[in-house]
């Protein structure tokens, strides 16, 4: 929801739907249009292009596991076979000298 250029999140099964806003000096809440029921409450944010987010808003749509990374062993750079990035510099230098 953009209100004076910041941002602030309802959860997302709402993106896109009608939604109302009350907006005090200190919190802005947003309503369901079709049932009347409150999505979020956030404090204003001062200044400007600033965003809002409540994690659980993207619960459904964010693993939980992003939230806690994944030990190194399970991480997927570590099932790249053995060298397969490794290349000797000449390789590079040779690319450059050909343009």
């Amino acid at each position: 929801m953009d209100i004076d250029t910041n941002r602030y999140s309802v959860p997302w099964r709402y993106i896109g739907t009608d939604a109302r806003v009350h907006v005090t000096d200190s919190e802005i809440v947003i309503y369901d249009c079709a049932t009347g029921g409150v999505l979020a409450t956030h404090s204003v944010k001062s200044g400007r292009r600033q965003v809002s987010v409540i994690p659980g808003h993207l619960k459904g749509i964010i693993s939980d596991r992003l939230e806690t990374p994944p030990p190194h062993s399970e991480r997927i750079d570590n099932k790249l076979q053995p060298g397969a990035l490794e290349r000797p510099l000449s390789v590079y230098e040779e690319a450059v000298s050909m343009t």
